[in-house]
């Protein structure tokens, strides 16, 4: 069974970071929510990477420059597997995203000597995300549709009782090029280059 169609909670997390390219905007339709639980926890990942910045930056860099292993098998046989870092910056050396995702990441493939200060660095991100700082948790109602960056916006799920309501939410994604473009092509009908 898939964790996320479970009634579970589930902790912030960013989806599909085992994919060379991770999915960007996200859609998620509620189609039917849960009387009991079931409410949508999010939180910044450029925001949260920017707390363990200042912080603890040797933490930060690691985390930047370091490949983590993200890795997901299906049922019917296909296998993904990613190594990049839980941190992307550009060259600007300015926080563009995050990869998260507890259930999909697998050892380190690294040098020993840099296991445990990845490790490390990893906990005290991990800290600051679960502390709770910058999470906001809505509840979205039935027809409802959250939209966002899955590259920069952690989002996760309250826990919720399927024995006394059924929650069904879909969910697809549209790739950041596509976006821009649609966005580019909104702006000049418009006028607005």
């Amino acid at each position: 069974e898939i964790v996320a169609d479970m009634a579970i909670p589930l902790a912030l997390h960013t989806d599909e970071p085992y994919r060379i390219e991770p999915p960007a905007i996200t859609f998620f339709h509620v189609l039917k929510q849960s009387d009991d639980g079931g409410a949508s926890t999010l939180a910044d990942g450029v925001h949260i990477a920017g707390l363990l910045r200042q912080r603890h930056p040797e933490a930060f860099e690691l985390l930047c420059t370091v490949p983590a292993r993200f890795h997901r098998t299906l049922k019917e046989g296909r296998i993904f597997e990613n190594h990049a870092p839980i941190i992307a910056r550009n060259e600007q050396n300015e926080v563009t995203g995050i990869r998260l995702l507890d259930r999909g990441i697998g050892p380190l493939d690294a040098s020993v000597e840099l296991v445990e200060p990845f490790y490390d660095a990893l906990r005290k991100l991990l800290e600051i995300t679960y502390a709770g700082e910058g999470e906001i948790t809505v509840k979205l109602a039935s027809g409802d549709m959250l939209i966002f960056n899955n590259q920069r916006l952690m989002h996760g799920r309250t826990a919720f009782d399927p024995s006394t309501s059924h929650r069904h939410v879909r969910s697809c994604h549209v790739d950041l090029d596509e976006f821009h473009s649609r966005l580019r092509g909104a702006y000049r009908a418009q006028g607005r280059e």
